[in-house]
């Protein structure tokens, strides 16, 4: 009589401990991770969002010494303007809620995981490229028209990962709170990041929208009386500045009003 090993090698007998634990955050669907991944970015992009902003603080000192290039002070003032808020204060925010508001609602994991893991993907893969394209002189007020097409496509890619992850959050307070739990019994934290996660679910497609005019009147200058490098902040000016930043900040109120609850009872 004879036996047969069964033995399946695991991954970190095939690949070593270290390449075992990165393949094991890469390939994550489990929601804390996803919201460790997206806090662990927006601290990254936050360190670099307060060199920017030294940097500009140290042009304006003196205004008679010209530190920097006009060209350089343009692509700064475009990367603080767009770090700010979409690679700092955004995956912050969705962070925390892709982390916490399934533990709050009682659910076993987040709603669609593998759609919120890529989610934070294509979010990492489009900052990367906007910067990129930022630093190669794109974007808005850019010499170079190639990049200023990567600028527009990037940030479009940046903000349908921003729209997958937050738009699981949605999908897992409506539909698999816990038994017992309804929305009147949400904490603050998961309400504000449902109203947050509705806001966007309606505003970011209409930006997007109009990124896609910018690149197709880039491109087609016939077709729109613009230029896609020129009319950058007329035309989605308002997707990086008030009230639209405000819908951002819905969950830091809530996180608030959760700690000043519980500290107080």
């Amino acid at each position: 009589m004879t036996t047969m090993d069964t033995h399946v090698p695991s991954a970190e007998d095939t690949l070593g401990p270290g390449f075992a634990c990165l393949a094991d955050w890469v390939t994550t669907t489990d929601h804390k991770k996803i919201g460790r991944l997206y806090l662990g970015a927006g601290a990254l992009t936050a360190l670099a969002s307060l060199v920017i902003a030294a940097l500009l603080a140290a042009e304006g000192i003196d205004i008679n010494r010209e530190l920097l290039g006009a060209g350089s002070l343009t692509q700064l003032f475009t990367l603080q303007r767009f770090g700010l808020l979409y690679l700092t204060l955004a995956p912050i925010v969705v962070g925390v809620a892709v982390a916490v508001v399934p533990l709050q609602v009682g659910a076993r994991s987040i709603a669609f995981p593998r759609l919120a893991a890529a989610g934070f993907w294509a979010w990492l893969v489009g900052a990367g490229l906007a910067v990129y394209a930022v630093v190669m002189n794109g974007g808005p007020g850019g010499g170079e028209p190639r990049f200023v097409d990567l600028f527009i496509l990037a940030t479009m890619l940046t903000m349908a990962g921003l729209l997958a992850s937050i738009g699981s959050v949605a999908v897992t307070v409506l539909t698999t709170r816990a038994p017992g739990m309804n929305l009147r019994r949400l904490p603050y934290l998961a309400w504000s990041s449902l109203v947050m996660a509705l806001a966007l679910v309606v505003a970011l497609p209409a930006v997007m929208g109009l990124l896609l005019y910018l690149y197709v009147g880039h491109h087609y200058p016939s077709l729109a009386d613009f230029s896609g490098n020129q009319a950058f902040g007329g035309v989605v000016g308002f997707g990086f500045t008030q009230p639209f930043t405000l819908v951002f900040l819905l969950p830091v109120l809530g996180f608030a009003a959760d700690a000043v609850a519980t500290a107080t009872h």
